[in-house]
């Protein structure tokens, strides 16, 4: 986002920033964050900050991944995780480029993705793309899988009602939301 949207944003009355796209987040959300919080006032977050907080909050370590990108992008995305100390030990993906395709990946195949990519060395599941529907599934892969599932829209949910001071209690979306 650029300095005229952050500037529109701090006059905007939000309480929060949440900038929703996995893709363009993976390179410095640190820094971004710092710089639209040192902007605008506000606080910030980015799916990717909020999607590492959320696996550090939940003590994972070792990650299992599920996304859509194209294979030339995946180590782009473990480096990624692997500069915040995260080691992905799967990584499976749909493999859609087209942006306007992915929210067309269904829930099932998402899940299909996630129970192949899981493995008895990963802490965590992690679902990628804030695109990818996900909600629907979250409850039943933790409860299939017996390890936190954490996907990118859960997660910015999540640090966004950090980030604003509501103690919300979200039943159904994954212990993520509920606990």
């Amino acid at each position: 986002m650029d300095n005229e949207g952050l500037d529109s944003l701090a006059r905007s009355q939000v309480n929060a920033i949440g900038y929703a796209c996995m893709a363009t987040s993976l390179v410095g959300s640190d820094q971004w964050e710092k710089d639209a919080t040192e902007r605008t006032g506000l606080p910030a977050a980015t799916a990717t900050g909020a999607v590492k907080m959320a696996l550090k909050g939940k003590g994972a370590k070792n990650i299992a991944m599920v996304c859509h990108y194209p294979e030339d992008r995946l180590d782009l995305v473990k480096n990624s995780f692997a500069d915040d100390g995260f080691n992905v030990v799967s990584i499976e993906t749909a493999s859609v480029a087209d942006q306007k395709e992915v929210n067309r990946i269904s829930t099932e195949t998402v899940y299909r993705l996630a129970r192949k990519a899981d493995r008895g060395d990963a802490d965590a599941l992690c679902l990628l793309a804030t695109d990818l529907r996900t909600f629907p599934i979250l409850q039943q892969l933790e409860e299939d899988l017996g390890k936190p599932v954490v996907g990118t829209n859960q997660a910015l949910l999540w640090r966004t009602l950090q980030l604003v001071d509501l103690d919300e209690k979200i039943e159904g979306y994954g212990s993520l939301l509920s606990d």
